[in-house]
């Protein structure tokens, strides 16, 4: 009788292991903001549009995609090289350089390009900031329509105290 218990408890021990070991992950799978993650490099981590610095040599040129619900993105617009090239370096007012739907690139007094994304359902848009191309000095923030603006961070990007820009482009 006992002998019957003991391989009654050890069958019963034997498939425990085994369906423990085989609810193991076999891989390992990783969520990341998108300008963190290795194999999708854009220059934003926040919003339904992706920023993208296309380089060639010394030539860098800009894209900018919309990316929609279901993640399928289409491209917004480019700008060449050429067309960042004859921008003025500060222009005298905020200048709305192109847009697509609730997209909007900008080069602003300070030297910097701005792009906008939104208002989403929630009346949020999402603003990047970053200085040349490549682009350095990369920040990004969040703001509702009519509410305060938000700096949104993460480890690669800290975001500085203040962005004016960002207000100003919500009360256009």
């Amino acid at each position: 009788m006992l002998y019957r218990k003991f391989i009654a408890t050890l069958i019963v021990a034997i498939m425990g292991a085994t369906l423990l070991i085989l609810a193991l992950p076999t891989g390992v799978a990783n969520a990341c903001l998108p300008c963190n993650c290795k194999t999708h490099r854009t220059v934003n981590c926040f919003g339904r549009y992706g920023v993208y610095i296309l380089q060639n040599g010394d030539s860098c040129a800009i894209r900018v995609l919309d990316i929609d619900d279901d993640g399928r993105s289409s491209r917004a617009f480019d700008l060449s090289a050429k067309e960042l090239a004859e921008l003025p370096e500060t222009p005298e007012e905020n200048m709305l350089v192109d847009e697509y739907y609730e997209i909007a690139f900008y080069k602003l007094t300070t030297g910097e390009y701005q792009v906008n994304s939104g208002p989403d359902a929630e009346g949020k848009v999402f603003v990047l900031n970053f200085t040349g191309c490549p682009a350095t000095n990369v920040y990004e923030s969040t703001f509702i329509t009519g509410g305060p603006v938000t700096q949104l961070t993460n480890d690669a990007q800290p975001a500085p105290e203040a962005q004016p820009a960002a207000e100003e482009a919500a009360a256009q």
